[in-house]
């Protein structure tokens, strides 16, 4: 084990009807809330903030049936990620990240509000985000991949995403 390692704040692997609600989260040394191989989650009223580097939100990797919201960001990075593991474990386990649903939440600082990737071999689909304030970040969106990973990326639907501040607005990058 890397002594030098950060560890993500909370980490859920593999588990079912998980309610994370009402909470705050300051400084997490990584990743604020890692939900990995997971199912029927909601994520409500959490206040997240942690400015360093690789300083995610919540992290959404090989789960369904997600919910966050009623969320605020203020990130070093990405608020809201979603994964779909990466490479051959992802290609042979075949989960992917869908039916998730972001509302009513709000990122005053974050690089992204939402990234779909890099990690998406699994694939991410069935997204729904809405009725939500990007307040001071780089991308309101970015999509991203590349060609070692393949995974499918479908059935993405955002509206009402209220942005006062971006660099860009949708990005959609494959390296």
């Amino acid at each position: 084990l890397d002594a030098h390692a950060r560890p993500h704040l909370i980490h859920l692997n593999r588990c079912k009807g998980v309610r994370l609600v009402d909470f705050r989260v300051r400084q997490s040394p990584f990743w604020c809330v890692h939900l990995y191989r997971s199912q029927d989650i909601v994520v409500r009223g959490l206040d997240i903030s942690a400015m360093r580097q690789n300083n995610d939100g919540v992290d959404i990797e090989m789960s369904r049936n997600v919910t966050i919201e009623n969320c605020h960001f203020n990130q070093g990075d990405d608020a809201i990620v979603l994964k779909a593991g990466r490479n051959r474990e992802a290609y042979l386990t075949g989960e992917p990240t869908e039916n998730v649903t972001i509302r009513n939440c709000t990122a005053d600082k974050a690089l992204t509000f939402i990234t779909i990737g890099s990690e998406i071999s699994g694939s991410v689909r069935h997204v729904r985000a809405y009725d939500c304030r990007a307040r001071a970040v780089d991308k309101v969106i970015h999509i991203k991949t590349n060609e070692r990973r393949g995974g499918e990326i479908c059935d993405i639907d955002s509206r009402h995403i209220h942005c006062d501040s971006a660099r860009i607005v949708v990005v959609i990058q494959a390296d």
